[in-house]
């Protein structure tokens, strides 16, 4: 496992290496849409062709990527799952952060992930985790937040409509600051930190791929993430189709987050 943490390393350092020397209004333009059906710019396929050419190398694995979709090199032995451009409306805007993630699945579900790897592509700052070793950001150990109040909340707002909307307003009415990143992948690292006590995406639209990798590094850090019900998101098949809401905070306050959702 331990090799697929270098390969991840050489990926996002190759990654952003790209992103760092190469950026440029043309690879923020729409030019189609992916597999999982949202909008292309020339920037995912940048990033994917290089994530794909270190994973091909390796051999023997089934890809699983936001653009393509579903390739396997040699007699696959595991998965790895790869969103090459986490934040690419922040991108298209030209906010600059955003991040790749991937993470190794022995199994086909979230609850099978045993590596997972977010770096950011601007900033330079990465996390992994590996089941039951913990969670790191840049070589040091992580841990979710000690804090029983909710002074900062990550959270992504979208959509600005309906029980959403009312949800996501209940919550922020309990908490002291909050912040809207545009990647979930960055928000649930930043809870692993304790950088934000708690992290909720209540759009049902969230694709179990997005969440693989930070979801791991959250939980090895010390969190719990479930959907916005509070029910387990383990059994969800990791692919580009199933999507699931996240709500992703320490013990201490994951139950009252759920509270105060207030979705039954």
């Amino acid at each position: 496992m331990t090799d697929w943490l270098r390969i991840f390393w050489n990926i996002g350092a190759r990654c952003a290496r790209h992103a760092t020397e190469y950026l440029d209004p043309r690879e923020t333009k729409k030019i189609g849409r992916g597999a999982g059906g949202d909008e292309t710019i020339q920037l995912d396929r940048d990033l994917e062709k290089i994530a794909f050419a270190a994973l091909r190398r390796a051999g023997n694995v089934r890809i699983v990527s936001e653009e393509i979709g579903i390739v396997e090199y040699g007699t696959p032995r595991c998965t790895v799952v790869l969103d090459p451009l986490d934040g690419s409306r922040n991108a298209m805007r030209g906010i600059p952060f955003f991040t790749i993630s991937l993470a190794l699945l022995d199994g086909a579900s979230l609850g099978t992930v045993r590596a997972g790897y977010v770096r950011h592509l601007l900033q330079k700052d990465e996390f992994w985790a590996l089941r039951g070793a913990g969670s790191f950001r840049n070589g040091t150990r992580t841990h979710t937040s000690r804090s029983r109040q909710l002074a900062m909340l990550g959270f992504e707002p979208y959509p600005l409509e309906g029980r959403v909307l009312a949800g996501n307003m209940r919550v922020l009415a309990h908490a002291t600051r909050a912040r809207a990143l545009g990647s979930v992948a960055a928000g649930l690292c930043l809870a692993a930190t304790g950088a934000f006590d708690a992290h909720v995406c209540l759009w049902d639209g969230l694709r179990t791929l997005d969440v693989a990798a930070g979801k791991l590094i959250a939980e090895e850090a010390g969190c719990i993430v479930t959907d916005a019900y509070g029910r387990s998101i383990d059994h969800l098949a990791v692919d580009i189709k199933t999507r699931s809401s996240t709500v992703c905070a320490p013990p201490r306050l994951h139950r009252k987050v759920i509270e105060w959702i207030g979705w039954r």
